[in-house]
């Protein structure tokens, strides 16, 4: 067996040359194939791994204790909730760091209700193109499984089909579905419409106010902060179905030889009947977001042989 070298390692880091001048290379263009703004293909990963920017992560201290701002003092989530939070961030800008994509502090820009990303490369620009990782899951789920249970007693029969797959993710962020800026063309979901957050400085008591909701305030942007390419959207996409439960009786032969059968068999069954999974789309077993889910069915019949 030769493993496969595809097109080579991933190098990527800080250099300095000769004249003493840093800058952060990479070669990832050169090594890789991309997939989608989501996910590429590279020697040493999985095979269509993401590579996402995640968000940012802080320890909510804000300042140093010499009054300078501390990087890693933000929010500790990542979201612009509070005005402590948007104290640091005026700081952070104040101090020469910048925040992708929207950049400027305003409501049309990076916002109270707005999520902000990581520096991952440590140059100051949070959640640039050198700021994408990794994830360690790919869509295609790492294994699958399934196992049959099959009964009988006097004549009824049970038997359960059950399939599931682990391992695996999936990268869902669709307008209509759960996506947080609205449109004219598709309906806001009901648990975003009723559980998003909302803060105005103006008017702190508002009674709308929500600073806990970890979903970001509602935008008409379709390109606004929350529209990046983050590992926020990415979700557990491990299921376990029932695919196919089917229960029938036979009736006994002595019942049947009196009307000239061998053998009747009444029986209902039924597919794709539930799904325990923690992913909040349509379906996790579909390999996108959107579309045709598997279709759940019911039969009931009967077989009789003469």
């Amino acid at each position: 067996y030769k493993r496969q070298k595809y097109n080579g390692r991933l190098k990527v880091g800080w250099v300095t040359d000769a004249n003493g001048v840093r800058s952060y290379v990479t070669n990832i263009g050169d090594v890789s194939t991309v997939v989608d703004a989501a996910r590429r293909t590279i020697e040493g990963r999985l095979i269509n791994e993401y590579i996402l920017v995640n968000t940012y992560s802080g320890d909510g201290s804000y300042f140093f204790a010499d009054g300078s701002v501390n990087p890693a003092g933000g929010p500790r989530d990542g979201m612009i909730r509070t005005p402590d939070d948007m104290t640091w961030l005026e700081a952070m800008v104040a101090a020469g760091n910048s925040f992708l994509p929207n950049q400027h502090i305003a409501k049309d820009g990076i916002w109270y209700g707005d999520y902000i990303y990581e520096d991952a490369n440590g140059n100051g620009v949070y959640g640039d193109s050198n700021d994408y990782t990794f994830q360690n899951v790919s869509q295609t789920p790492k294994y699958y499984y399934g196992f049959n249970i099959e009964l009988g007693w006097k004549g009824i029969d049970f038997s359960a089909r059950f399939a599931g797959a682990g391992g695996g993710a999936r990268y869902w962020r669709y307008v209509g579905y759960n996506a947080y800026s609205t449109d004219p063309k598709f309906t806001l979901p009901y648990e975003i419409a009723y559980d998003h957050y909302f803060f105005d400085p103006e008017n702190p008591d508002d009674p709308r106010t929500n600073l806990t909701s970890k979903t970001p305030r509602l935008t008409t942007d379709q390109a606004g902060q929350v529209s990046t390419a983050s590992a926020w959207h990415l979700h557990n996409g491990n299921y376990l179905k029932l695919k196919n439960l089917t229960i029938g009786y036979t009736f006994p032969k002595t019942w049947v030889k009196k009307a000239y059968m061998q053998n009747v068999r009444l029986y209902a069954s039924g597919e794709n009947l539930f799904t325990i999974t923690k992913f909040k789309g349509m379906d996790p077993e579909m390999m996108c977001g959107v579309g045709y889910a598997p279709m759940r069915q019911y039969a009931f019949g009967i077989n009789v042989t003469f």
